[in-house]
């Protein structure tokens, strides 16, 4: 999905790193979509920031649709492709 503020493609969510796969958003505009993510539960466009993926850290990376968690799971290499510098100016609540 590509970012029109700096021009990236995403195929992770920027948040918590899982791969995007909803045919419906990939290849669209991520901010603003109110596309909810299956792994940490952000909503783009409303909860969307730094903070929202800290507290979501702190608080056992518990996945939002635990039907969606891959079999070989791991935290570690999914937190590898999130995007720390992914900053909604449009978020207004954490």
């Amino acid at each position: 999905m590509k970012d029109e503020q700096n021009d990236r493609v995403y195929t992770h969510c920027p948040i918590c790193g899982h791969l995007l796969t909803d045919e419906g958003i990939v290849g669209s505009e991520l901010r603003g979509s109110f596309w909810i993510c299956e792994c940490c539960g952000c909503e783009f466009g409303y909860d969307d920031t730094p903070a929202y993926r800290e507290k979501w850290i702190e608080s056992g990376c518990a996945w939002f649709n635990p039907k969606a968690r891959p079999q070989e799971w791991s935290l570690d290499d999914q937190l590898t492709r999130a995007d720390l510098t992914w900053v909604n100016p449009s978020s207004t609540s954490v």
